[in-house]
């Protein structure tokens, strides 16, 4: 499943412009038994409550390289603002909506990047 799929790339130290992993997303969608599993493959502890089980897959995922954590909370940000949401919040709240906005459908009328 796209859980397991917290490896993408970037170019550069610019701000992120590749389509953005909806990983964390993914895993809030995930049963429990699938998160067991999941967390097995990552060698977690796979015991407690579903919150606990997503967090603890969220946090992995976090802390994978090429993942959203790769980059500075600046340049999240900056990504936020082009996109026209909030800015505020912790590091992995910026990730999260920025994860959202991507699995978002488009609504009508909404600024795009390079539109005519």
């Amino acid at each position: 499943l796209a859980c397991a799929q917290a490896r993408g790339g970037r170019g550069g130290a610019a701000a992120p412009t590749a389509p953005i992993e909806p990983h964390i997303e993914d895993v809030r969608k995930l049963t429990v038994p699938k998160l067991r599993a999941r967390l097995q493959e990552f060698g977690l502890d796979t015991k407690g409550r579903k919150a606990e089980l997503v967090q603890r897959c969220e946090d992995y995922l976090l802390e994978q390289p090429g993942s959203l954590n790769d980059f500075t909370v600046p340049q999240l940000k900056e990504q936020l603002r082009a996109l026209g949401l909030r800015v505020s919040g912790r590091k992995g709240d910026l990730i999260r909506r920025l994860q959202d906005a991507q699995d978002a459908p488009p609504e009508g009328g909404g600024r795009t990047a390079g539109g005519p």
